[in-house]
């Protein structure tokens, strides 16, 4: 049987590891950040923060994140149906597919339009 010998020393933990480790953490929450539709919050915040989020009977978070800029209005409308609220200013024409029901923490979900074309594309989790 062998015998530990109780004057083992800790080795201390090679500089490289520690470097590496913190190299996957930062790539997680990079990848995390740009593959998810709301980012790291998205990720995180709903467990530490009610998720009040509404949506339109129509809408899909799919089909959402499949809508890209450039797509025509009446497109954006047979794939998610009509948005929640409508505004304009400038020149432009905001779609909000979601919203608070408490006006509190939710999903945002925004499309903006200019000639009739989706230019922008807004999604993040917003925490009140």
């Amino acid at each position: 049987m062998r015998r530990i010998s109780a004057n083992l020393r800790t080795q201390p933990v090679p500089f490289w590891s520690i470097v590496f480790g913190l190299a996957l953490v930062v790539s997680g929450f990079l990848i995390a950040h740009y593959a998810v539709e709301d980012g790291v919050r998205g990720l995180i915040f709903p467990y530490f923060f009610e998720d009040t989020t509404v949506y339109p009977p129509q809408y899909e978070e799919t089909t959402f994140e499949n809508i890209q800029v450039g797509a025509n209005m009446d497109d954006v409308v047979r794939s998610l149906g009509p948005p929640l609220e409508q505004d304009s200013c400038d020149g432009l024409v905001r779609w909000r597919y979601s919203k608070s029901s408490s006006d509190s923490h939710y999903r945002v979900r925004q499309l903006v339009f200019s000639n009739g074309r989706v230019i922008r594309k807004t999604a993040y989790y917003y925490v009140d």
